[in-house]
């Protein structure tokens, strides 16, 4: 298993399908996949050498299975903004691999502090975290997620590297 760094718009077809998986537009807040020439002029942005975000696949045998994302807020920190799995590969440990590929590379690029956000519902993101070893704060923040039912409770978690 590797890890890529989005760098170029090679990846965007999977990059796209992953936003359009179900779980992936529930916990999004919106109602409806993203649109696809929007989402490609977002990507863009977000992968230039003057963006913030810092975007990875996970590969396994050179096929994609997922992307996490990182958004970087100082020298020091940065947070675990998003991540995701191809549908066929949930449930067979590959966000943890992901997770823990992303959490190395973070720390190899010099960061020492990663701070990651989970719904109070979203088991399998909260339990990710746990075996992360992430530590939950109190802090917390309500956002709207209108294809499951209203507001919902997103806590603050915390990773020193």
């Amino acid at each position: 298993m590797e890890l890529l760094q989005a760098t170029d718009c090679t990846q965007f077809e999977d990059y796209y399908k992953l936003k359009c998986q179900e779980d992936a537009i529930l916990w999004s807040g919106f109602r409806n996949a993203p649109d696809k020439n929007k989402l490609l002029d977002h990507y863009k942005k977000i992968i230039s050498k003057k963006s913030n975000v810092l975007i990875f696949y996970l590969l396994d045998n050179n096929k994609i299975i997922g992307y996490a994302q990182g958004t970087i807020l100082d020298q020091n920190s940065a947070e675990y903004s998003a991540t995701n799995i191809f549908k066929k590969f949930q449930g067979q440990g590959y966000l943890q691999d992901l997770s823990s590929l992303f959490l190395s590379r973070m720390k190899e690029l010099g960061f020492s502090k990663i701070t990651g956000w989970a719904s109070e519902k979203n088991r399998p993101a909260e339990f990710n975290l746990i075996f992360n070893k992430f530590i939950k704060t109190n802090e917390f923040e309500e956002r709207e997620l209108p294809l499951l039912g209203g507001k919902h409770r997103f806590y603050k978690w915390i990773k020193q590297l």
